[in-house]
């Protein structure tokens, strides 16, 4: 007999469990963390006087926009910048004689007083991406240039990132960590699952080999969507996507109320065993906050760990060893059934 799986409220179903106290602690601030785990940012030198090394640019993405964080050396400072992307080089704001022009560069700033750091945020969903058929990568174009002073000398100088008068690129992380089956697969979910560690458990066939994923029935199961319907002990034809790539479905792009936000879903998963009052039901709740599903943040532990994910998780990028979000996107053709994921360790 087939059970029909509806996602309810889960203020209708029983939780226990309070926040662990300190768990503020724990963890530095989020562009530290961002620094020095390993899963960005990009680094590129700030060149002035065409020699002297007197910064760095720090490029990554935290899910809404591309960060660009500069940071100027003692003892200089810096008065003014500006910054300019685009799909290639080639394309950046240039005069007849093909030389960048900062005075077209789409942001500029006057620093006064000046700044030794300061940052720019571009859009994610303003940027068109270059692509790279050799390394089978996608980049973005970018130009930065800044007029800075020795505070000692009181010298200024024309800075450049990259290298003087260039532009460099920052290359898009795609989520190529994890490899997966670019045809149609099948999927059955099996709910409750008596161990309650997760929503559900995942079983998966047809995969194939030489991927992340395999024909198997322990793949722990999350909801992504709130309020849509799935059955359970049916056989369903689903693509996988990974929650990093670039060019996922509609529906895993875009929650009821706003983004979903996968980098701080994927920190989630890697953070759960922090929370050890926590049970499926407050990880469920954060996690449909986290996707836009739900219009307001839950109460209590859910809500925490949904704050602890937005602090922490902004910009998260798993890398190897670590677990991945991995999307079941149903057929069409079977009508609107619920999004659901499985943790993924590449």
């Amino acid at each position: 007999m087939k059970k029909r799986l509806w996602i309810l409220p889960l203020a209708l179903i029983a939780a226990a469990g309070l926040f662990m106290t300190g768990c503020e602690d724990m963890w530095a601030d989020q562009d530290a963390l961002v620094r020095t785990s390993g899963i960005g940012p990009q680094e590129f030198d700030i060149i002035a006087g065409q020699n002297d090394t007197v910064g760095e640019l720090l490029v990554w993405e935290n899910g809404d926009d591309l960060v660009v964080d500069v940071l100027i050396y003692d003892p200089w400072e810096m008065t003014e910048s500006a910054l300019a992307w685009a799909d290639d080089c080639a394309n950046l704001p240039r005069n007849k004689k093909g030389h960048l022009v900062p005075g077209n560069f789409p942001l500029q700033t006057d620093h006064d007083p000046a700044v030794t750091e300061f940052t720019y945020r571009i859009p994610l969903d303003s940027i068109v991406w270059g692509y790279d058929e050799d390394k089978g990568e996608y980049y973005v174009a970018l130009a930065f240039h800044a007029v800075v002073r020795n505070t000692e000398t009181n010298q200024e100088e024309t800075g450049w990132g990259g290298e003087w008068k260039g532009c460099f690129k920052y290359w898009r992380r795609e989520g190529k960590d994890v490899k997966l089956p670019t045809y149609w697969v099948e999927m059955l979910l099996h709910w409750p699952w008596e161990a309650e560690e997760c929503y559900f458990r995942v079983e998966l066939k047809g995969i194939g080999t030489g991927f992340n994923v395999w024909d198997s029935a322990y793949w722990r199961g999350w909801c992504a969507e709130w309020g849509v319907s799935i059955d359970t002990g049916i056989w369903y034809d689903v693509k996988l996507h990974s929650s990093q790539g670039s060019t996922l479905p509609d529906r895993a792009k875009n929650g009821l109320y706003g983004p979903r936000r996968w980098d701080r879903v994927n920190w989630l998963l890697n953070n759960m065993s922090k929370y050890t009052d926590a049970t499926w039901v407050e990880f469920q709740r954060a996690i449909w906050y986290l996707l836009g599903d739900y219009a307001s943040k839950p109460a209590g532990l859910a809500g925490q760990i949904a704050d602890d994910a937005i602090t922490y998780g902004t910009g998260f990028w798993a890398e190897e060893g670590e677990l991945l979000a991995v999307i079941m996107e149903p057929k069409e053709s079977e009508g609107k059934l619920q999004f659901a994921f499985i943790e993924v360790d590449p």
